[in-house]
């Protein structure tokens, strides 16, 4: 169970409850590495990624239940990535436009996949 789905099965209201919501803030907060995304970074932890038109190629990253993973650079001069989670068992998509690796790794593990967040080099 990833922290976005421990967080959302907390029934609020009890101080017990209050810890637990607490907790999961913290951890998130221990996601504050500021260091840009980068072509080199992606590719160092085995992303596949395009530059450029998003209708193009599709790149894969497979793990529990996500089809794809991809990271499309957005905006160039700003440094900001598209990343996308597309999911296998209910058919969501998450969409959000990042640029430091702290931003994502919160955003994956706010998506359940806190496993590829842990696998994270450097």
């Amino acid at each position: 169970m990833g922290l976005f789905e421990t967080i959302t099965n907390i029934e609020y209201g009890r101080p017990t409850d209050m810890l637990e919501v607490r907790q999961y803030l913290i951890k998130l907060a221990l996601y504050e590495d500021e260091k840009y995304i980068t072509a080199e970074w992606l590719t160092k932890n085995e992303f596949e990624f395009m530059v450029g038109d998003k209708d193009d190629k599709d790149f894969y990253l497979f793990c529990d239940d996500v089809v794809e993973i991809s990271a499309t650079l957005h905006n160039e001069e700003a440094g900001i990535w598209e990343i996308c989670i597309q999911f296998l068992d209910h058919g969501d998509t998450e969409v959000l436009d990042i640029c430091t690796v702290g931003q994502m790794r919160m955003f994956l593990a706010i998506c359940g996949l806190d496993n590829i967040v842990k696998s994270f080099k450097s």
